[in-house]
Formats: C-alpha cells, sequence, structure tokens
C-alpha cells in the first residue's frame, strides 16, 4: 500500500488528503520550493504558467502542513500533561502562556466531543485534567 494519492498541483489546502503525513507534506512543499528558489537565483528558467503552479501548489503544501500540525498540538499538550508534565514546562514548549494551554486545552476538547471524536468519559478527563492545571496554578 502506497498511502493517500496526493495531488501533484493543488490549488487548495483542501484538495490534499487529510491522511497524507506531515513528512510528505513537508517533502512536496519543498519540491515545490526548490524550482522557485533555482529560479529566483538565475539558475533554469521557469515560464510564468510553470511559476505559477509551483507557487500556488507549494503555498496549498505549506498551508496543509501549517495547520495540521497545529491542529496535533493540543493531543501531545494532553498528553504531556497526563504523563506528568508541569504546565510551566508545557506552555514554553508550546510557546503559550499557562492559560493560554488551559483554556485551549478545554476549548480542543469540546471541539472533539463535538464531532463525536472524543467519548464523554475522555472529554471529562482532559476537562478535569485542565481545571486541576488552573486550580494548581492558582496556589
Amino acid at each position: 500500500m502506497n498511502g493517500p494519492e496526493v495531488p501533484d498541483f493543488p490549488g487548495r489546502p483542501s484538495e490534499i488528503p487529510h491522511t497524507v503525513p506531515l513528512v510528505t507534506l513537508a517533502e512536496r512543499y519543498s519540491a515545490h520550493r526548490w524550482p522557485l528558489l533555482r529560479a529566483s537565483a538565475g539558475v533554469g528558467s521557469l515560464s510564468p504558467a510553470e511559476l505559477a503552479a509551483h507557487t500556488l501548489a507549494a503555498l496549498a503544501f505549506q498551508a496543509a502542513l501549517a495547520d495540521r500540525a497545529q491542529a496535533g498540538r493540543w493531543v501531545t499538550a494532553r498528553d504531556a500533561l497526563a504523563a506528568g508534565a508541569d504546565l510551566a514546562a508545557v506552555a514554553a514548549a508550546m510557546d503559550l502562556d499557562v492559560d493560554a494551554v488551559a483554556v485551549g486545552l478545554r476549548e480542543w476538547a469540546d471541539g472533539q466531543r463535538a464531532y463525536g471524536w472524543m467519548s464523554d468519559a475522555e472529554h471529562k478527563r482532559v476537562t478535569a485534567l485542565a481545571t486541576r492545571v488552573v486550580c494548581d496554578d492558582e496556589e
């Protein structure tokens, strides 16, 4: 099995299947940026149509990569806190403040439950973790 079909020149991130691994998105982005960098340095040439096609595809892959990387951060934050990581360390690793992590974690859990991607029991555990974190911080 080779994985999901990835369009060569997507016009928008929604054309890229959500099952495409992050590493593949990064590789595809790089594959479109390389000819653009070469052309801007005067090495090789691209027609205006090729330039536009590579630029738009690079933007689509870049947007998909950024969106999917950001989407996974709350799963990782939950896992870190559940494993006993200090909230301040999680916040620092995410380049956020402590309150933003607690609020973001709760909002993420609410969204997961609303879409049916998280059970009520797991939602309760994550919400308790975020609440415990905020309460611990206030002491």
